[in-house]
């Protein structure tokens, strides 16, 4: 007569089997299931029409807007597929950014900072400062090498409560900025600032408020430095996703360029508030302190001079961009261009641009980004600097 196995006997091998699966999942390489790896690129080599002295030291700097998974949406990355899932999209960010290992990064879009990414970046030897806005999921974040810098300030801002003057969209969007030091080289500094200016393409007058800010305190922060620790050489770097192309006038005001008369237009012209912004209980604060384009402008002449450090790309690839940048430093399918920017102060004469990360071509990025090469919709901007202090 044959028995029935028992039901602890069953309970059993379920077990048994289970655990064998387990074992299996963790000896299994996994080199075997990771088939997309971030791209390797080349750095480009800029010419240095001077002879300058023996280099103090060289760093290297990043900006990076990861793309954050809450703002992920299929709808909006129709060509992705798989490449969307935050498992494979957070380990090919992490690769990327662990290929060039800079000294300073700048991250836009960061989330799952406490769950993820802190712990990541820690392990390749970043201390880094996470900051967003109360009602956002993701944020900024600054890391730097905490066997090459020492923190000498930190401090963060949120457009929507800065006093220049009122917002027309209360936006959420945030800055951040930190000094740091050197520890071998201690007579050279970096003063860092990183953001994420608003989105919307036609609100052009608020990015236009919110640049000009970011300028305001980047500058103030660096004159604060210079003043309590008079001897550093402290050089000024402005990066982030400044959400505007080379045409627009947020570039030129940075940039300290002349604004063209469409530039005035725009400007005038989106100095209003847009679709869901428009809320009766808000509406009361947007008149408290008005601005016109032309103030702001003014206001320009209190912010550092700077230039972008990839507007030299054209001449180098031979290329024929508009003022030199990139075609792209964003390829989604809503929208290709250029929208991410390092920028150096324009009157240092100590610290100079070495080589710049290559765009890649776009062959690699079609249809749209993220793909097997790249983990976001952007691609990371790395630039190398040489001091001569």
């Amino acid at each position: 007569m044959t028995s029935t196995p028992s039901f602890e006997k069953l309970r059993m091998e379920k077990k048994a089997l289970k655990a064998a699966k387990k074992a299996k999942d963790i000896t299994r390489d996994p080199s075997n299931e990771q088939k997309t790896v971030p791209m390797k690129r080349l750095f480009r080599s800029i010419p240095i029409k001077n002879v300058f002295a023996q280099p103090t030291c060289t760093l290297s700097v990043m900006t990076y807007n990861i793309l954050a998974q809450n703002l992920v949406k299929r709808e909006l990355f129709p060509y992705s597929g798989s490449m969307l899932k935050w498992k494979t999209r957070r380990r090919m960010v992490y690769e990327d950014i662990a290929q060039y290992q800079p000294d300073i990064m700048c991250l836009q879009e960061v989330d799952y900072y406490k769950e993820y990414y802190h712990e990541a970046f820690d392990k390749l030897g970043y201390t880094t400062e996470f900051f967003k806005h109360p009602k956002k999921q993701h944020g900024c974040m600054i890391g730097y090498k905490s066997n090459i810098f020492e923190r000498i300030f930190y401090n963060t801002l949120e457009y929507d409560q800065e006093t220049l003057c009122s917002p027309m969209q209360f936006t959420g969007n945030i800055a951040q900025y930190m000094a740091l030091q050197h520890i071998q080289h201690k007579n050279i500094g970096v003063v860092v600032g990183n953001t994420h200016l608003y989105w919307r393409p036609e609100s052009y007058y608020e990015k236009f408020r919110q640049a000009v800010i970011y300028g305001q305190q980047l500058t103030t922060m660096a004159m604060d430095v210079r003043t309590t620790h008079p001897y550093v050489q402290w050089t000024v770097l402005a990066a982030g996703d400044l959400n505007t192309c080379p045409e627009d006038p947020v570039y030129s005001a940075l940039t300290q360029k002349t604004l063209s008369k469409s530039h005035w237009k725009i400007l005038e012209a989106s100095r209003r508030k847009f679709g869901e912004e428009e809320e009766e209980e808000e509406a009361s604060l947007l008149t408290l302190i008005e601005m016109t384009p032309q103030a702001l402008m003014e206001e320009t002449k209190n912010i550092l001079p700077l230039k972008s450090i990839y507007s030299c790309y054209g001449e180098i690839t031979n290329a024929s961009e508009p003022k030199g940048e990139p075609k792209f430093t964003n390829y989604a399918s809503v929208y290709r261009g250029t929208l991410d920017y390092l920028m150096l102060e324009n009157t240092t004469d100590y610290c100079h641009v070495t080589e710049l990360l290559e765009i890649p071509e776009e062959e690699y990025l079609k249809p749209a980004l993220p793909n097997m090469h790249f983990g976001s919709d952007h691609v990371c901007l790395v630039a190398k600097l040489e001091f001569t202090i």
